[in-house]
């Protein structure tokens, strides 16, 4: 079953009450050109119209929802300036529903980029060692399809399907790159797929894969220690040393009466801190690099 976050309704109920918007989403669609390609490395399977006027009708409706919700409040509140603005917030709630609507299948293929990213050098190592002891190639990717690799062994799992049904494996794996979410994999799709195409030695081209990706998993881990270091810096200056010297502070402060210094503002002190920690948690998850995460 599809899964699109912040539905008003269920999922077939939306999809048949928005037919009736599809001309106006064949209208904005020019403005999203790769909204088809992410739907399907997303493997959200409905066209990207259809999609688009499911963001419409949910904009619609939570615009709706929030805007009479808010009047209500206002008028039983008797507050005039919250029926003035209530439209308004209608609107920026429909907004902020559709924009997470929009990034949805982003957010997918991102994670399962990185599920795939993860593994993918030691899947292909291991299916190096195996086609050089003799194993045919099928029957390691069949390994790889079985084994704990997340993401990578659901791809590979395509695979294997396909190529047991009689297609030849060129053609599997020039298909699986066309809708991946790893550049990566894409890569080694491309190069597994012209290898097998013009009769060239598998093996070798795995293995010179495998060196390649070695390498540059090698170069990405010294480009993120030059970039860790000053994260570091950084955080022991604004997460450390300056909340430490500003609660010292603010101690002395607090015994002067004209300062006005309260548990409230250690209260706010300790949530800034938190908030600062978890802003640095995010930067570093942000710059590891791709075949780490």
């Amino acid at each position: 079953m599809i899964m699109i976050p912040f539905l008003p309704l269920p999922y077939k109920v939306t999809l048949e009450l928005s037919r009736f918007l599809r001309p106006a989403a064949q209208r904005i669609a020019f403005l999203f050109p790769g909204l088809g390609m992410q739907l399907k490395q997303a493997e959200v399977d409905i066209p990207a119209t259809s999609y688009l006027s499911i963001v419409v009708f949910s904009f619609s409706a939570f615009s709706i929802f929030f805007a009479a919700f808010f009047l209500l409040v206002g008028y039983f509140a008797a507050s005039r300036q919250l029926l003035q603005l209530s439209p308004l917030l209608g609107i920026g709630i429909g907004i902020l529903v559709s924009l997470q609507q929009l990034a949805y299948p982003k957010i997918i293929i991102i994670r399962k980029g990185r599920g795939v990213d993860r593994n993918l050098v030691f899947a292909l190592r291991n299916l190096l060692i195996q086609m050089k002891s003799g194993v045919p190639m099928f029957d390691g990717i069949n390994d790889i399809a079985k084994a704990d690799h997340g993401e990578l062994s659901t791809e590979f799992a395509k695979a294997v399907k396909k190529i047991a049904t009689g297609e030849p494996p060129e053609m599997v794996f020039e298909d699986l790159s066309k809708n991946n979410p790893s550049p990566y994999l894409r890569k080694v799709l491309w190069q597994l797929s012209d290898s097998l195409k013009s009769g060239g030695d598998i093996t070798t081209t795995l293995e010179e894969i495998v060196d390649n990706l070695t390498k540059e998993q090698s170069i990405q881990v010294k480009k993120f220690s030059s970039v860790l270091n000053p994260i570091i810096l950084m955080y022991m200056m604004i997460a450390v040393i300056v909340p430490s010297l500003g609660v010292s502070f603010l101690v002395v402060f607090s015994s002067f009466p004209a300062l006005n210094i309260t548990e409230f503002t250690f209260t706010v002190l300790l949530g800034v801190i938190t908030l600062i920690q978890f802003m640095f948690l995010g930067s570093v998850r942000s710059a590891t690099p791709k075949l780490l995460r």
